[in-house]
């Protein structure tokens, strides 16, 4: 009886996506340093064995537009796919993006998330027979202050029953 109240709990895990904000100073560095981190951790994610925690995740890369770089999908068995996504947020400087102007790109993308989340949602409902939420984790190096207040002006024009938390990361160089 325990491992089905496991499971239950683990199958109403949320979905996650991870936004990347190459505004500056995001730098080359600050990239491979990401992209590293995120494949050691995907390496083992993808492998362990047990109940699911992570049933979906989705990768954005956003520069001068939001880039789907891996669509909200279950990461068990979906290493080689998060490898190649990984890669092309590695590379994504080369498409010269690294550095690009802020356009206020972060609301497109958090838009994007929540609406591929609804999309993916009615498919989640209909398997699992439970409706999960979204969170999302958004990574940049622009002042923590700034990303806060575009976040508030954002959320306040969407449809947010969906949406679990969002929480961002600033992070700098430490050169």
């Amino acid at each position: 009886m325990e491992k089905q109240t496991q499971r239950s709990v683990f199958a109403r895990q949320p979905a996650r996506v991870l936004l990347v904000d190459f505004c500056p100073p995001f730098d080359l560095d600050t990239c491979h340093k990401l992209h590293e981190a995120l494949e050691n951790f995907f390496a083992l994610v993808c492998n362990l064995g047990g109940a699911q925690r992570m049933p979906l995740f989705g990768l954005f890369a956003l520069g001068s537009y939001p880039e789907v770089l891996f669509p909200l999908q279950h990461v068990r068995g979906n290493f080689p796919r998060l490898q190649t996504a990984l890669k092309e947020l590695k590379h994504f400087h080369r498409d010269g993006l690294l550095g690009a102007k802020p356009t206020g790109c972060l609301g497109q993308g958090l838009q994007e998330a929540v609406a591929q989340f609804k999309r993916q949602s009615q498919n989640l409902l209909q398997t699992t027979g439970y409706w999960s939420q979204l969170e999302v984790t958004i990574v940049t190096c622009q002042n923590a202050a700034v990303i806060s207040k575009k976040v508030e002006k954002i959320t306040g024009n969407m449809d947010l029953n969906s949406l679990k938390f969002c929480l961002w990361f600033s992070v700098s160089s430490l050169n």
